[in-house]
């Protein structure tokens, strides 16, 4: 009986918990992101935000090109002080 009640709440600790934290910040972001702001999506795409329409979220990821997602594809606001492309790097291609 025990080792029921332990395995329960291993699996509560290491599964479901974890699970529903990262569902709450997720829901908040989304919540948070403002017109101008910029975001990435959980697609891996990073783009600007232009507007909203109901519980989407129109996307600018090239100029003129506009996109629309659902708020809960954005995944967090990227901040825009870090840069890696600062020009410093290496000249070599990427493989």
């Amino acid at each position: 009986m025990i080792f029921i009640v332990l395995l329960f709440a291993v699996g509560y600790m290491f599964l479901i918990r974890p699970r529903r934290q990262r569902r709450r910040r997720q829901l908040q972001v989304s919540k948070q992101i403002e017109v101008g702001d910029k975001v990435l999506l959980s697609s891996g795409i990073i783009g600007r935000v232009e507007g909203f329409v109901g519980d989407h979220a129109r996307i600018e990821v090239a100029p003129g090109v506009i996109i629309e997602v659902v708020r809960g594809a954005v995944s967090q606001r990227v901040d825009e002080a870090v840069d890696p492309g600062d020009g410093q790097g290496s000249d070599r291609p990427l493989r």
